[in-house]
């Protein structure tokens, strides 16, 4: 890479970072965004950008950096099998992976992922479980689902009880309602984390397979006051 090209590219780098701190920018009559200051020295006509926050930004670990480091050191605490990753969609989200034994030894293993919205840590309206999507890979609850009979009457619905479908890539899946949101909200000082969202799925999991055993009744797995 030319020296040119370095410069160029630190330059970007330089922009992102004061556009993700919130640093002054000015606009000049091409369009072209540069720092305050440098207009100014070089007597550019510039309008400045107003404060305020952009319809699409930036992703939810790059504006706030440090919510990323607590949700990192809250993972590490309590699930420090769990690794993180970036989905390879596009999309930009961060998900969390690792297996959980919420009935021990005699249960079944359980391939997690965590994965965040884009909106976390705000949580979309009436949405369950928050900014933070439980999806199992392995057992698929997709295929426990349509293996087990249907009764509307007892509003078991898909067939287990307290999940919900949404589309993943090119396909449909199940994921785990973790909480209803009366319990569960994001707001200024209290967000969802990966960490509370997979206490809640172990809690899940566990009535669940307590459930699927006949250990537990129907109106236990359904009411979900655990």
């Amino acid at each position: 890479m030319s020296a040119d090209a370095d410069a160029v590219a630190a330059r970007r780098r330089a922009l992102a970072e004061a556009l993700r701190s919130g640093e002054d920018v000015v606009v000049t009559p091409s369009g072209e965004v540069e720092f305050q200051n440098e207009a100014e020295e070089q007597g550019h006509t510039a309008i400045k950008v107003p404060d305020g926050k952009l319809a699409m930004g930036f992703y939810w670990y790059q504006n706030d950096p440090d919510l990323l480091e607590a949700e990192k050191m809250a993972m590490a605490k309590f699930f420090p099998s769990f690794k993180l990753y970036q989905l390879e969609d596009g999309s930009g989200r961060l998900y969390w992976r690792g297996k959980v034994q919420p009935t021990g030894k005699s249960g079944m293993v359980w391939d997690l992922m965590l994965i965040y919205k884009n909106t976390h840590p705000q949580a979309e309206e009436g949405m369950y479980g928050g900014s933070i999507q439980i999806l199992p890979v392995k057992p698929r609850l997709k295929d426990i689902a349509e293996q087990l009979p249907i009764d509307n009457e007892k509003g078991l619905g898909l067939g287990l009880p307290h999940i919900y479908r949404s589309n993943f890539g090119p396909n449909e899946e199940y994921f785990i309602c973790t909480a209803d949101p009366k319990y569960f909200k994001a707001t200024q000082t209290r967000s969802t984390s990966a960490a509370s969202s997979l206490s809640w799925a172990c809690k899940w999991i566990i009535l669940c397979e307590m459930w699927l055993n006949g250990e537990v009744s129907d109106n236990l797995a359904i009411e979900g006051v655990y």
